[in-house]
């Protein structure tokens, strides 16, 4: 083209050819020219993650690669066993603790992502400002940070992203594309399926995800591709399967942490590889389209916030700029990276609203976010450009510049600063010295769930806290302590053997309270706020012991509600809950004002809440009768009023059911029964304790046609919906496993309760 055009000027002819654009060609910057500035922005975005993270172990997944890197063991499915390789490799090298070596690695894979990202963007004709731009946005930009200065596996997946996605332009839109298929470029493309593969075994679901785009930026090559695949699938898997492979065979030595135990046969293995452990967190029964719309606003709201709306509005004048100026393709590529994730999250999508899982699914957007990194480089040099034509002549432009520039890199970091400076936190390792003090010398733990498994995992495992204890997960995961493999068991088998266990023991035995009900029968318990010390004492119920202690640590806990980040914010409202339910109901055996007093307290201290203020509630529940009725009413009146603000269904419905229970203590059995519909309507699952204590509180009153009809009605819906479930999880057992899933017979599970 760039010849027709020479000769079409050099004999004076005026053509059409003269207005065709000279082909985009992708061009791989000097890292001569580009060193100093790569070595600099290196240096200030990875000591901004080593200055703003944690010291100490903290939530999300943070204990879980801490334990798993650090004992070389197998993670959450789908294992991740790539991350886990090269971060205990890192954490080797002897600085810091093992946390803040944790934090740092992945401070490490999110420097290079942003380096990548300023390479890209130079790749792309930005000019090197606009690429600096792209990269520090993104380095400050709230989910990208955040993962930065956690061990997570998400700044690792981005990096290797970046560093496909660099190989991909370069074949798509390269000086050699036009020539024919050069050794170089099937080296290339050879090289490419290699870092393809390990990516997958990093994590190979986000990377699924993305996989459309790349196709689309690779499409210009096609037949190139065509012509390498038969070479370049095996040596994907040699990327891919190396990693997985050892995976299995660590799990065969029963190292201390493996998340599902021994990985036994194919069976076992795709179980973990296609996480269908958590088949049943990703598929709840009583989901909805208006589940999948506020997932949606929220995923939108995270957007608007990532960058600051500034950031934002460049983002979209860059995108607006990349459509006139970058071939189609490789918008349409970049424009179908950055919607993947979300769009195929939303339609796969098939979970009850909860503020967790909204953030849970925030954070996996990590290369949507980059994506549009690059449209705000290109937005700011638009910007620049705009001010230039300007032409101020009282305002010298370099200035203004530098000024708009510092605005628009301290604002997302002004913004998300409280969440994620995090230099001082220490939350996780205070609740977790806590716990352990009130427990006694040589006693057995039973725990689940992150907070206590990894939270309190780390501290024993790793620092050394409490060797006396011995930690067992109660559902099997996790450590090698555990008493049976998951996934294998019925939960009423499960359960068979912690009563025969704790039967056949001498030691003192600790639960968390949400694992209280493995118990069985002949047992009662103490209740120490936090935890209960089972007693073997041939009774049933518990008794409360509150001291001093557990009030110094609840006004302690207090300072880190309202100034930390959104996991830890909602730990705390699961501890304070636990902690006022038992001073509330404690406290009526004192006297009717003495328990006025300490929920007025308590309400005033930690009351923003709905289930806070649910926790207190229950916690009268928990109490003698007797309880002053005004101050009831007020609490369910405010109770109410938050319902409109609030979208997690779990809250909403659990404060349905407890406003039920007292209405049903106070007598009045129509407001009782309508309260525990609406739990049931807002979450019409077959495993809300609703359906059960609406079927008894219908036969108690005598109305048992409606117990009937609602025992028909959850014998039908849940036939429907879980033939569907079972469907779709189709194959995804272990061999000879059983799952919770054969437990769903209406009619037993009513009356069991009803007996």
């Amino acid at each position: 083209m760039t010849n027709l055009k020479t000769i079409a000027r050099s004999t004076g002819i005026k053509s059409k050819i003269d207005k065709l654009p000279e082909r985009f060609v992708y061009e791989t910057p000097n890292f001569n020219n580009y060193k100093f500035i790569l070595l600099t922005l290196f240096l200030i975005i990875f000591s901004f993650y080593l200055l703003t993270s944690p010291r100490l172990v903290a939530l999300e997944d943070d204990g879980e690669f801490l334990l798993s890197s650090y004992f070389l063991g197998i993670s959450h499915p789908s294992g991740y066993p790539l991350y886990t390789i090269i971060a205990h490799f890192l954490m080797s090298f002897p600085w810091g603790s093992v946390a803040f070596k944790g934090h740092a690695i992945s401070g490490l894979f999110g420097a290079l992502t942003c380096l990548m990202v300023f390479w890209v963007a130079l790749g792309l004709r930005l000019s090197t400002s606009g690429s600096v731009f792209a990269a520090l946005m993104l380095a400050t930009s709230k989910a990208f940070w955040s993962q930065s200065i956690i061990t997570e596996v998400y700044t690792l997946n981005s990096l290797l992203f970046f560093i496909i996605l660099h190989q991909v332009l370069i074949l798509g839109f390269g000086k050699n594309v036009s020539s024919s298929d050069s050794l170089t470029d099937k080296k290339r493309v050879m090289a490419l399926a290699f870092v393809y593969g390990l990516s997958l075994a990093n994590h190979w679901p986000l990377m699924g995800m993305v996989t459309p785009g790349l196709l689309i930026l690779l499409w210009p090559r096609w037949r190139l591709i065509l012509k390498s695949i038969s070479l370049a699938l095996p040596i994907s898997m040699l990327g891919l399967v190396p990693p997985y492979i050892w995976m299995v065979l660590r799990s065969q030595q029963n190292p201390l942490v493996s998340f599902s135990g021994p990985i036994n046969g194919w069976d076992e293995f795709w179980f973990v590889f296609l996480r269908k452990h958590f088949f049943f967190q990703e598929n709840h029964i009583s989901a909805n389209i208006w589940d999948i719309v506020t997932y949606g606003q929220g995923l939108a709201w995270e957007l608007f916030i990532q960058f600051s709306p500034l950031g934002l509005i460049l983002a979209v004048w860059g995108f607006k700029i990349a459509w006139v100026k970058l071939p189609r393709q490789i918008n349409i590529g970049l424009a179908t990276m950055f919607l993947s994730t979300p769009l195929i999250i939303l339609l796969k999508l098939n979970v009850a609203y909860s503020h967790i899982g909204a953030h849970v699914i925030s954070v996996t957007l990590l290369l949507s976010y980059a994506i549009c990194a690059l449209w705000i480089g290109m937005g700011v040099i638009a910007l620049f450009e705009w001010l230039q034509q300007k032409k101020y002549a009282t305002i010298k432009l370099k200035p203004l510049k530098m000024a708009v520039a510092i605005i628009l890199i301290c604002l997302p970091i002004a913004l998300n600063y409280e969440k994620n400076f995090r230099q001082n936190y220490r939350w996780v390792d205070d609740y977790a010295n806590f716990v352990f003090s009130l427990i006694e010398k040589d006693a057995i733990f039973f725990v689940s769930g992150d907070l206590h498994l990894f939270g309190l995992g780390y501290l024993h495992f790793i620092e050394g806290i409490r060797p006396d204890i011995t930690l067992i997960p109660s559902d099997g995961l996790v450590f090698s302590t555990r008493l049976f493999k998951p996934d294998k068991l019925t939960r009423k088998e499960r359960v068979k053997i912690i009563q025969n266990y704790i039967k056949n023991t001498d030691r003192a035995i600790y639960f968390i309270p949400s694992d209280l009900e493995l118990v069985g029968k002949g047992y009662s318990s103490t209740n120490l706020g936090i935890i209960y010390r089972l007693k073997k004492d041939n009774k049933t119920g518990n008794t409360i012991n509150i001291d001093e202690k557990l009030l110094d640590y609840l006004i302690k806990t207090k300072k880190s509600l309202n100034h930390t980040d959104f996991h830890t914010q909602e730990y705390v409202r699961y501890v304070v809950s636990n902690i006022i339910r038992s001073f509330v109901g404690v406290s009526s055996t004192i006297s009717p004002e003495h328990q006025k007093n300490i929920v007025t307290r308590s309400l005033d201290m930690f009351g923003e809440s709905l289930d806070v203020k649910t926790a207190a509630l229950a916690g009268i529940l928990d109490g003698r009768k007797g309880e002053d009725r005004e101050m009831v009413e007020k609490i369910l009146a405010d109770c109410r009023q938050q319902l409109k603000e609030n979208k997690d269904r779990t809250i909403i419905s659990t404060f349905y059911l407890t406003q039920s229970n007292i209405y049903y203590r106070w007598n009045m059995v129509d407001k009782a029964i309508s309260s525990m519909k609406m739990s049931l309507s807002v979450k019409p699952d077959v495993f809300n304790p609703a359906l059960k204590q609406l079927f008894i509180m219908l036969n108690k009153e005598g109305r048992f046609e409606e117990a009937s009809l609602l025992r028909e009605d959850y014998i039908k819906r849940s036939k429907d919906q879980w033939d569907m479930l079972r469907s779709m999880r189709s194959g995804s057992l272990n061999n000879g496993g059983k799952s919770d899933i054969e437990n769903i017979d209406i009619n037993k599970r009513l009356m069991l309760d009803n007996n």
